[in-house]
């Protein structure tokens, strides 16, 4: 047994002397690292990589010229009908921020254009990226092409809640003015 650790510690030292010779006879140059500008590609489950497939989605519509197609008339139910056709197809495929926006007043159709008002700009610009598929629809289904889509705003003042002490007084105080008085006769705070 002694023989054979003894060869096993020789070989192990003989082994161990060749690699330290190499290592002290050349020094060995590493090349330095570069980093290119490379285009970053994201994930597909990113957010980032979905924003993008959406803008790529939104380019993709076609200018078509409907000067020379159909205008066949057609009535306000006819509207209403292919319109919640639409918003339940849009539910159906998970669009529900855009049925909802669709959905938030019913339109009304003045001189052969559909008129949709809503709350705030935030809508009119979300419902305005989707106008183009949403004229497509309805001019194919009620087969007039020179249908329009016309969202306009209208921004009523929110109503105002009263949450502190203060405003919750000055509010009661606008409705009847004998708060003051009742306040000031108990001697109260507020």
């Amino acid at each position: 047994m002694q023989i054979t650790e003894e060869t096993a510690v020789k070989e192990n030292s003989t082994a161990y002397n060749k690699k330290r010779e190499i290592a002290t006879s050349e020094p060995v140059k590493l090349e330095t690292p570069s980093l290119k500008s490379v285009r970053k590609r994201s994930s597909s489950l990113s957010l980032k990589s979905i924003e993008r497939q959406k803008e790529i989605n939104d380019i993709e519509v076609q200018i078509i010229d409907y000067s020379s197609m159909p205008k066949t008339e057609f009535t306000d139910i006819q509207v209403l009908k292919a319109w919640k056709e639409y918003v339940d197809n849009l539910i159906k495929n998970g669009k529900k921020s855009i049925a909802s926006i669709m959905n938030a007043d019913t339109p009304r159709v003045e001189n052969s254009n559909i008129h949709i008002t809503l709350p705030n700009k935030l809508m009119q610009s979300q419902l305005n990226s989707q106008k183009p598929r949403i004229l497509k629809v309805i001019r194919e289904n009620l087969n007039n092409y020179s249908i329009d889509l016309i969202i306009e705003v209208n921004e009523v003042e929110e109503k105002k809640y009263a949450y502190t002490p203060q405003e919750k007084y000055q509010k009661l105080k606008e409705k009847n003015p004998f708060i003051a008085e009742f306040r000031k006769k108990l001697d109260l705070d507020i």
